[in-house]
């Protein structure tokens, strides 16, 4: 049986992680608005790229270590590439949403608190169905 405190305690933890997120995701969905919009982004080619290279080293090593088979390692750099383009993406995105904050401000606080409660609310039943998948593995 799980004591009052444990309960407690992964409430708070489950709230905080499930507001980051959604907070996350607000500043993510503005910042795609923004390019979709204005065909711009705030940030360097410079910095899309390194971010891009960080991630396709990192996650290509990941993925080639996680290989069973010989056969199947080649394919660990498309596997990188492919992790490397999402994370890239959703960076520039979040990053977008952030810079278009700092220049022209957040929405009002009644349209904001809307926004992030619907966003924590769909990060929170993400993260629960993403934990779950991994129970398996």
């Amino acid at each position: 049986m799980i004591s009052g405190s444990e309960v407690l305690r992964r409430v708070y933890i489950s709230l905080a992680i499930s507001f980051i997120f959604g907070l996350i995701l607000y500043f993510m969905l503005t910042g795609l608005y923004s390019i979709a919009t204005t065909m711009k982004t705030f940030l360097n080619i410079s910095y899309i790229l390194l971010v891009f290279a960080v991630t396709f080293v990192t996650a290509s090593v990941i993925i080639e270590h996680r290989s069973m088979s010989e056969s199947g390692r080649p394919y660990y750099l498309i596997g990188g590439f492919v992790v490397a383009s999402i994370v890239t993406f959703l960076f520039v995105c979040a990053s977008n949403g952030v810079m278009m904050a700092v220049k022209s401000g957040l929405p009002p606080v009644e349209e904001f608190l809307l926004y992030i409660s619907v966003l924590s609310a769909v990060a929170f039943t993400i993260l629960k169905l993403i934990e779950n998948s991994m129970k398996r593995y």
